[in-house]
């Protein structure tokens, strides 16, 4: 499981430690296979000792303020009714007809946005990129022709054979291009651990630390981003230029080339610059002083020139952009405010479905006649969240919502919202919407809110298979459930 919380993982390197104790672990096996010590002793170091203990040292601000962050949001997961009376009885039958009515004004529903949560916004446009195959021949395209410096930031860099072949790509750009990227430490020590569905040849042999073998022989530099109070950097943006970048849910790894559904946006014009602030601001972030920088009297300004000016970009129409940083959560305001003013539908399509608010919302939505669909993944990769996902898809069945089961993992993260469109890197889970850094972008010029619908809405709906009874639970699910409120 590649995208589950920090804290998670830090439990669970407490608990194999404990199960280490004894004989079973004495095998060298230990130590290389995927549930061994030294993942153990790594996930602490990582978790533990830097997330949480030398980050009170290098971040003693911003780092007080993720962990009152992390501990209220959790606190409040356990506190919050949950599902309550929504799971009992059937309540398809009195539903208004569902996507009759005429959907909202979204001139004037982004005026409320501005008003009310007031996202950043610059003009530029959209165009999709769908799946690894069409996804990473663009990116390698990029990477060759590359002449400004590529950022790239990730949440997971995985060091499987295919990350390799992507780590090779960037060397080679880094002979005619600055580059930088920016990983999680957490989130892509646990992937390089997980192995991939597909094996790779037999023959290849993983570098012991991707970091390490980006910078072997090249002019590449890398900052790991630290799980402060067990937090993480779960976005995915790679800028180009000043006005080119990609932004989305795809890491570097097998899964997102060959065995995973997933959305990747392809952003020009201006609003480039706003992407690159926040990678800029990761990188920052991520200095060994960490917030000791900020009393620096002569900072060197890391902010790296481009070489060539930003050409000017035809048809560009406004975009937002939205964030999860600590106390500040624009996506999930941004969501709710969305939910509560469709008339005509909502098209969603997340893995991980465990915030109960945006389900309560979902729900009133249809009894207003709005035509609600969800597509989940038959698998969510983490056994906990499919179980999460069958209660919740009960619920929402009860209450007339569509339910689509993709035949595959989907990890894409996008909604429509009448004729607004939302995109980015977050899940519908507390982790996203609370706790780690995400952005995501919102527009609704037709053209662009048109490819979302027919290239990736109309075809997946078509691709699943709709449910057309509720699917079975019983206590496991529900425990399954409420258990999934705090990830």
């Amino acid at each position: 499981m590649k995208e589950i919380g920090t804290l998670t993982y830090l439990l669970k390197g407490v608990v194999m430690v404990c199960l280490c104790s004894g004989t079973g672990c004495n095998s060298p096996k230990a130590f290389t296979g995927s549930g061994g010590v030294k993942r153990t002793m790594q996930t602490i170091h990582v978790a533990g000792v830097k997330g949480l203990g030398t980050s009170i040292v290098r971040y003693p601000v911003s780092g007080s303020i993720r962990a009152a962050q992390q501990g209220t949001t959790l606190v409040g997961s356990w506190l919050n009714p949950g599902m309550g009376g929504l799971a009992k009885g059937n309540h398809r039958e009195h539903l208004p007809p569902a996507g009759t009515h005429v959907g909202m004004d979204v001139a004037v529903f982004e005026t409320l946005l501005d008003r009310q949560i007031k996202p950043q916004r610059a003009t530029g446009k959209v165009s999709l990129l769908i799946d690894g195959p069409e996804y990473f021949s663009r990116l390698g395209q990029l990477f060759r022709e590359a002449r400004d410096p590529v950022d790239v930031q990730l949440y997971i860099f995985d060091r499987d054979d295919f990350a390799v072949q992507m780590a090779d790509a960037l060397k080679q750009t880094s002979q005619h291009a600055p580059v930088r990227v920016l990983y999680d430490d957490l989130g892509s020590l646990q992937a390089g651990y997980t192995a991939p569905e597909t094996p790779p040849p037999a023959e290849f042999e993983p570098p012991e630390d991707i970091a390490r073998y980006l910078k072997k022989d090249s002019s590449i530099r890398v900052r790991k981003l630290h799980n402060v109070a067990l937090t993480s950097t779960h976005t995915k943006i790679i800028t180009f230029s000043a006005s080119l970048a990609h932004i989305g849910g795809m890491n570097i790894g097998r899964e997102y080339l060959s065995e995973w559904h997933d959305l990747m946006a392809e952003v020009q014009g201006p609003v480039v610059e706003l992407l690159q602030a926040e990678v800029d601001h990761s990188w920052k972030r991520a200095s060994p002083v960490g917030d000791w920088q900020h009393l620096w009297p002569f900072r060197r300004n890391d902010h790296r020139s481009r070489v060539s000016a930003p050409p000017s970009v035809e048809g560009t129409y406004d975009i937002r952009v939205f964030r999860t940083k600590p106390f500040d959560y624009e996506i999930q305001e941004a969501i709710h405010l969305a939910i509560d003013n469709a008339r005509q539908r909502v098209w969603i399509e997340n893995p991980y479905f465990t915030d109960d608010t945006i389900v309560r919302k979902l729900i009133e939505a249809r009894r207003r006649g709005v035509d609600v669909r969800i597509v989940l993944p038959i698998d969510a990769n983490a056994k906990v969240l499919s179980k999460n996902n069958e209660a919740t898809a009960a619920v929402m069945f009860a209450h007339g919502i569509r339910i689509f089961v993709y035949p595959r993992m989907t990890h894409v993260k996008a909604g429509l919202f009448d004729d607004w469109a939302f995109i980015g890197s977050a899940n519908y889970d507390r982790l996203s919407l609370r706790v780690n850094d995400e952005v995501n972008i919102a527009y609704s010029h037709p053209a662009a809110v048109r490819e979302l619908e027919q290239r990736l809405f109309l075809k997946d709906f078509r691709t699943s298979k709709e449910r057309r009874s509720p699917p079975p639970t019983d206590g496991v699910d529900h425990l399954a459930e409420t258990a999934a409120d705090a990830l």
